[in-house]
């Protein structure tokens, strides 16, 4: 997997097209939260292929999540199928080889991310991925699921910005998706302790102002 992770990267630098893309991370539910420290976050992601563009490959991530701390993820074992006839069967997609389990990784100089998508066949493939099954097999649903503790306020990227991430098309150029990005607020919430105090102050204050 090492191997084609670096192939895969290698590619997506020295074959960049600037043709569009109707291939697009999007996030399921809202695009920001504002949480307090530790609170866990979790990003559901579909990815979609509306304009049916004929694809060998493709790499994604989750990333610039900053100090965030990455706490799980799971990822489907394939997308943009041509049919899939029972849970968990599918066929004429592409194989994720980042499916299952998700992991932290880096690359030197461009920091963290989570890979998410990792796919790569002889075979071009055609699909919007109407057909393509969630993490609880069935069509439609959250594909990609990945949580963070908040530690930090931060924009977090999905899609193929990161470094060596792409649509690989048959040609063999390399495009980006069109990606989403998750606004996470930290916000410090003070204990119960120190929010009394500061109401008895506030309180204090508005009776010496109406004394005045």
């Amino acid at each position: 997997m090492r191997l084609l992770t670096t192939l895969f990267a290698t590619l997506a630098v020295l074959f960049v097209s600037t043709a569009a893309s109707a291939v697009e991370f999007s996030l399921v539910g809202d695009t920001s939260a504002t949480v307090a420290p530790g609170e866990e976050v979790t990003l559901d992601i579909v990815i979609t292929n509306t304009a049916l563009t004929t694809l060998n490959g493709i790499g994604a991530s989750v990333s610039n999540f900053g100090a965030n701390e990455f706490v799980t993820g799971q990822a489907v074992a394939n997308y943009f199928n041509a049919l899939c006839v029972a849970p968990g069967t599918c066929f004429g997609g592409l194989t994720n080889l980042a499916g299952g389990e998700l992991e932290v990784s880096s690359i030197p100089g461009f920091g963290d991310r989570v890979q998410i998508a990792l796919s790569a066949g002889l075979v071009p493939v055609t699909s919007d991925g109407a057909a393509d099954q969630g993490l609880d097999n069935v069509e439609g649903t959250t594909q990609f699921s990945v949580t963070f503790s908040a530690v930090e306020s931060a924009e977090i990227l999905i899609g193929t910005s990161f470094q060596g991430d792409g649509v690989i098309l048959p040609d063999g150029s390399s495009i980006q998706a069109a990606g989403d990005t998750f606004s996470l607020t930290v916000a410090v919430i003070p204990e119960p302790g120190t929010a009394l105090l500061m109401g008895l102050g506030l309180a204090g204050l508005a009776t010496a102002g109406r004394r005045e």
